[in-house]
């Protein structure tokens, strides 16, 4: 009797990765008359967290199992919210060394900017909440796994790599590439994707508070691309 299989293929994560994509793009000028903070939201949850789970659930995987949801325990959360601050302190210098290297930012539309308070709290949730699950969800839940089957270590660099590739930003890309394979690094050691969103929470976190704080709080006009982008 076959063996039934725990996790996906590289073949069906690469297709899953590549539908992801077509989807972001058909996506984007089909909402192209929504603010960018609803357009980021309808993204990650349409485009990237959607897709993941419908795959695992369409091949008949173990969701749990796949996605290792698990509590690692409170000492290993902790941990991983303090490397979550570590992460962003990295990220904000390796940005503004790429940006003076390469010359440019890609600009971001006026409107990613919130002006009120409740603009500010949509762009945090969005920012800070809905993108981390999602996307970890897709990367270093399904996608790594996927590899996995070439090794530990080979899944973490691609998966990371994968990820770095998929944000489209080349200055933004290079800065997160060792956030990127750390994340990866921490769902496979802890056996848990909690590890990873709980890095990635704080990281965007930290991002979106200071663009807002920046913006909202001390009426700073911010041209756009200046401000540090949440992975």
């Amino acid at each position: 009797m076959e063996r039934k299989r725990s996790s996906p293929t590289i073949a069906q994560v690469n297709l899953l990765l590549l539908v992801s994509l077509v989807l972001i793009l058909g996506g984007s000028i089909a909402m192209r008359h929504l603010s960018t903070t609803w357009t980021l939201f309808a993204r990650e949850v349409l485009f990237i967290l959607a897709p993941a789970i419908l795959a695992l659930l369409a091949l008949r995987l173990p969701v749990r199992e796949v996605l290792r949801v698990r509590w690692p325990g409170s000492r290993v959360l902790l941990m991983c919210a303090l490397i979550g601050l570590g992460g962003w302190l990295i990220d904000i210098w390796l940005g503004a060394m790429f940006v003076q290297l390469l010359g440019y930012t890609v600009p971001l539309p006026p409107d990613f900017y919130p002006t009120t308070a409740g603009q500010a709290l949509a762009t945090f949730a969005v920012l800070a909440l809905v993108a981390p699950l999602c996307e970890e969800v897709l990367f270093r839940g399904v996608i790594q796994r996927g590899y996995e089957q070439l090794g530990a270590w080979p899944s973490i660099l691609i998966g990371g790599l994968l990820c770095v590739i998929f944000h489209q930003s080349l200055p933004q890309g290079l800065a997160l590439i060792p956030l990127a394979f750390l994340l990866g690094y921490l769902t496979w050691r802890t056996n848990s994707l909690l590890s990873s969103i709980v890095v990635h929470v704080v990281n965007n976190a930290l991002a979106a508070l200071m663009i807002i704080v920046a913006v909202f709080a001390l009426q700073l006009d911010v041209p756009a691309g200046q401000a540090a982008m949440p992975e």
